[in-house]
């Protein structure tokens, strides 16, 4: 079982790596949610005079706090500010990327391990894992519309690739955990296309 989840979840974070590529690199849906920053020269040197280190910023004063007078009406935001400046080591950044997809997977086919012996078909696994992302897109892309006003265009963009991204690990999970070909044996059907049992090699049976 350990191997049928670690591998599910190697072959589906490479699905998951590949969409997030083509989703937020070359469809331009990116350009719903991020916009460019109007005279950027200005406002990095203003950022870069007054803020120390590495770190979000919240303004006008701290979440939760009630407005002042003196603040209401004025603009309110966040500031996600890197003081050592952009990622310039791209290797290191998707294999960061892929690490995160990766221990995402993992955990997703830990609960499909557990969920398992209930799901006898693809279709049955298919949905359980897509269900599990749509609660993640749901639960956490939208909760950044609800509880820190991120723009609603940013937070619906953003569930839509969570969402997509889980689904096509879905279709590639769903198959691979099912799979016999990667490991010694062959593999049988199950009745009404059950699960998959497999079989010890020919020249074992013998000897059970």
């Amino acid at each position: 079982m350990t191997g049928r989840v670690v591998f599910s979840a190697l072959v589906s974070a490479a699905a998951m790596f590949v969409w997030g590529f083509l989703f937020w690199g070359l469809s331009g849906i990116n350009t719903v949610a991020l916009r460019p920053l109007p005279g950027e020269d200005a406002v990095l040197a203003t950022l870069g005079q007054n803020l120390q280190e590495t770190a979000v910023y919240h303004f006008p004063g701290m979440p939760g706090m009630a407005p002042t007078e003196a603040q209401r009406g004025k603009p309110a935001g966040l500031v996600i500010f890197r003081k050592e400046g952009v990622e310039t080591n791209m290797v290191a950044f998707f294999a960061g990327g892929y690490l995160h997809f990766f221990v995402s997977a993992l955990l997703m086919a830990g609960l499909l391990a557990v969920a398992s012996p209930s799901l006898k078909t693809y279709g049955a696994r298919l949905g359980f894992v897509f269900l599990g992302g749509l609660l993640i897109a749901v639960a956490g892309d939208f909760g950044l519309y609800a509880w820190w006003r991120f723009p609603l265009s940013f937070a619906a963009v953003s569930a839509l690739g969570t969402a997509t991204t889980w689904l096509v690990a879905a279709v590639v999970m769903a198959g691979a955990f099912n799979a016999t070909w990667w490991r010694t044996g062959t593999a049988t059907e199950g009745p009404k296309g059950g699960a998959f049992v497999s079989q010890p090699p020919p020249r074992l049976r013998h000897r059970e």
